[in-house]
């Protein structure tokens, strides 16, 4: 509904002139289709046997989704059955809240799902100021994200169990009730969300299938395990029912809904403004000046994973230290300083001309010259280097670089890093792991070098002699499927075998590269790993091997590691 009357009045979405109808249609025709593989710009694919069995296998590997919402709901209505608790909600005057009002939530929130997501992809263009991360598209990465949304928000047909009876007196009795249910609601999702973060236990079994999604859309706010929505929602709703208007309770849930879905949109929805009026959508989300949580918060929490607990409100991030109010929309992106303020800042440096290069041939500089282009180049890679080297994994992420795999090389940069360091490797061979592709898409038959010529005077000889090879090793997993029977054995090939380093190579990609291609997998954020990726490029080129012919190229040392200059291991 929402869809189709900011479709009747685009023009006044973000005041801009709305495009040929034709496009309009197929837009929108195309956004509430189910999910596609190639992201919301492309044509909706057709029901395959292969989609269904996912499906089937996602419900088998994720078990509480079809068993545990039938076990609740054997124990509510045992309990509804059990003649001294039926007395005392008759006695407060609650009875159950009924199967159609449930079915009737359950219906409201799959459409508002499906509506708010039709929103974002006919109105791109116009809602581009709006997006949180302004260097992505809005793309739904899993095929089949609104389907495992739908089964989440299905199992709040149990709220047809929920006591539900007396209503809110007055205006006045109304509001402070709403008031004080947002604030106890907080409060309880704000200890049970950090926990799932705090422990790994709680959140692999209830929580990971939520972070699948770095940049969340709209299907990604119920992309939710059974126990985590059980625990976070549920649970704390059937307890507030007894205590809690009906009405303000019921307006809650309608309510908590579409923040869900804005929230986890990527967009500042909030600023769009309605059809045919110039009020922002946001107007109708009261909260406490400066204590709200936003789109911007959630987006950054998906993000950076350890931070912005809370549901409503920012104060218990604020109290505890974990709050992280996000970019600006459209404000994000990595801005590398321009060479011409170092060369400004080099040029003031004395009170002489001479300071300002004059040389047109390198053998005709002076020696201040010289160690002017050092000290730029040392500023420059202090300032940029970081930044470049992750831009290259960044640019992978695009649906396009799925490459017939179910993630893209980022995420699968991403996931061999995670599975890395949760084996315990090395921090050289965690970075390595997460940048070991970077080349992939430049130079295809010997991407290993290009990763490996970025790192090597970094890391150790075995690092880098692994990221050299490890595309020869990832041939034995698929060459003889493609009827290259003979490239699966070139890591036997004599000049190979006879390395110290085969078996290291031999086991990062049985570990780790090989098994990364696992959509589900709760990858870490690209931000658990900077720091580790500064520690290495902060190294002093070539430790490992002090008469290195390259030692001294451009006179200049790892990059700056804030107060201290990370150590390099001990050369053999």
């Amino acid at each position: 509904v929402a869809a189709a009357l900011a479709r009747s009045s685009r023009p006044h979405i973000l005041r801009t002139a709305p495009p040929p109808a034709t496009n309009m249609k197929r837009n929108y025709a195309r956004a509430m289709c189910p999910i596609n593989r190639d992201g919301v710009e492309g044509a909706a694919k057709p029901v395959r046997k292969q989609d269904v069995k996912m499906n089937i296998d996602f419900l088998g590997n994720n078990r509480d989704y079809a068993v545990l919402p039938f076990i609740v709901a054997a124990i509510l209505a045992a309990l509804w059955r059990y003649d001294p608790i039926v007395a005392w909600l008759d006695f407060r005057g609650l009875a159950p809240w009924g199967a159609v009002n449930a079915l009737m939530l359950t219906a409201y929130a799959i459409t508002v799902m499906f509506a708010t997501h039709g929103l974002v992809c006919c109105y791109q263009k116009e809602l581009a100021p709006l997006k949180i991360q302004s260097g992505q598209k809005y793309l739904v990465r899993c095929p089949h994200i609104a389907d495992r949304a739908i089964f989440a928000i299905s199992t709040s047909l149990l709220y047809a169990f929920m006591p539900h009876g007396t209503k809110a007196s007055s205006a006045l009795h109304y509001a402070g009730h709403w008031f004080a249910l947002a604030i106890v609601w907080d409060a309880y999702f704000f200890v049970v969300h950090g926990a799932f973060h705090a422990n790994k236990s709680l959140y692999r079994f209830f929580h990971k299938v939520h972070h699948t999604h770095k940049d969340p859309n709209c299907f990604s706010a119920y992309f939710i395990s059974y126990g985590s929505h059980l625990l976070t929602e549920q649970l704390f709703l059937f307890g507030a029912s007894l205590f809690t208007p009906s009405d303000v309770l019921v307006h809650s849930l309608y309510f908590g809904t579409v923040t869900a879905h804005f929230s986890h949109s990527g967009y500042e929805l909030t600023k769009v403004k309605l059809p045919f009026t110039n009020v922002a959508v946001g107007s109708f989300f009261p909260t406490l000046p400066g204590f709200g949580q936003s789109a911007a918060h959630h987006d950054i929490h998906h993000e950076k994973f350890f931070n912005n607990y809370a549901l409503n409100f920012t104060l218990l991030d604020k109290l505890i230290g974990t709050e992280q109010k996000g970019r600006v929309p459209g404000d994000q992106e990595v801005r590398e300083p321009s060479v011409a303020i170092f060369t400004k800042h080099a040029m003031s440096r004395g009170d002489s001309a001479t300071d300002i290069p004059s040389f047109v041939e390198l053998k005709h500089a002076s020696r201040s010259e010289v160690q002017l282009v050092a000290d730029m180049y040392q500023k420059d890679l202090d300032a940029n280097l970081l930044n470049r080297v992750l831009n290259m994994l960044k640019d992978q992420d695009k649906p396009a670089l799925m490459l017939g795999t179910q993630v893209t090389l980022y995420e699968h940069g991403l996931q061999t890093a995670t599975r890395a360091h949760r084996d315990g490797a090395s921090e050289e061979m965690v970075v390595a792991s997460l940048l070991h592709d970077v080349g992939e898409m430049h130079c295809p038959s010997n991407h290993g070098e290009i990763a490996a010529s970025i790192l090597r005077p970094f890391v150790s000889p075995e690092t880098s002699w692994v990221l050299e090879q490890h595309e020869v090793f990832q041939m034995y997993y698929y060459a003889h499927k493609i009827g290259a029977e003979d490239d699966r054995h070139r890591r036997e090939h004599p000049d190979l075998r006879s390395s110290p380093h085969w078996q290291a190579c031999a086991d990062f990609c049985e570990k780790w590269d090989q098994a990364a291609f696992d959509p589900d997998y709760d990858s870490l954020p690209l931000e658990f790993f900077v720091p580790m990726v500064r520690n290495i490029l902060s190294r002093e080129p070539f430790w490992w091997k002090k008469d290195h012919p390259k030692r001294g190229a451009c006179g200049v040392t790892g990059i700056a590691n804030g107060d201290e200059q990370s150590a390099a291991p001990v050369a053999a």
